[in-house]
């Protein structure tokens, strides 16, 4: 089991925060604004991004998801630039290395409704975790709702330069209103290569995307 812990600022279990250069995001804000599916090709074909979006979250959230390994690769390189790997190792067990399950962009400007939800449950003993940071954010840019230790609804406000990331039983939703402009958000998803929890990430891992690694090192297709 990897270690637990509790966050006192947070009153949150496995959550913490970090801080960044801005600048080591400056790529991805660059194949942001040229990804087909939002301006126009350039770096990247639309065979490397798969855009998909729930059907009953009240919401206009869109999960734009790494689809190739060439867009694997994109979101692999800022999660190596950012040192993720060395400030987990600490916490989750492993065999030889961290793996970046999957990446992503999240944009959305509109939410009517709460959707509350864990990215990992208890079964994953906190060996995965999600890292959430702002690419593009505005004033009035939609935040994160988190359930704390006493079951109240808190806010956690994206700042630039500034990550939230959290393991098992961490109960977060899309913060209720809409904004001026949509704000996207890197989510990157990651955790052990035990190969034993293969079959839990890919379960829990939901349908977000049609592309990921997992912690026996393979690729796996979903179909669309």
């Amino acid at each position: 089991m990897a270690k637990y812990f509790l966050n006192r600022k947070l009153n949150s279990l496995n959550t913490l925060e970090v801080e960044f250069s801005p600048k080591l995001l400056s790529e991805l804000q660059l194949i942001y604004n040229t990804l087909p599916s939002l301006v126009k090709p350039d770096q990247f074909s639309s065979d490397d991004f798969a855009l998909l979006s729930p059907s009953k979250w009240g919401s206009d959230i869109k999960w734009i998801s790494n689809n190739s390994l060439n867009g694997y690769k994109l979101f692999l390189k800022t999660f190596q630039a950012l040192g993720i790997p060395n400030y987990m190792k600490q916490i989750i067990d492993y065999e030889k290395k961290l793996i970046l399950y999957m990446g992503q962009f999240i944009t959305r400007s509109e939410s009517n409704s709460e959707h509350f939800h864990y990215d990992w449950s208890k079964i994953m003993q906190n060996n995965a975790f999600t890292f959430l940071t702002p690419i593009f954010h505005i004033d009035d840019g939609l935040d994160l709702f988190y359930r704390d230790l006493d079951g109240k609804t808190r806010i956690y406000k994206y700042q630039l330069g500034k990550a939230i990331i959290f393991g098992s039983e961490f109960k977060h939703s899309t913060a209720l209103g809409k904004s001026s402009e949509p704000s996207t958000i890197l989510s990157l998803q990651f955790g052990t290569d035990i190969p034993g929890y293969t079959s839990q990430v890919l379960k829990e891992m939901g349908t977000q995307s049609l592309f990921y690694r997992l912690p026996d090192g393979n690729f796996y297709r979903k179909r669309s």
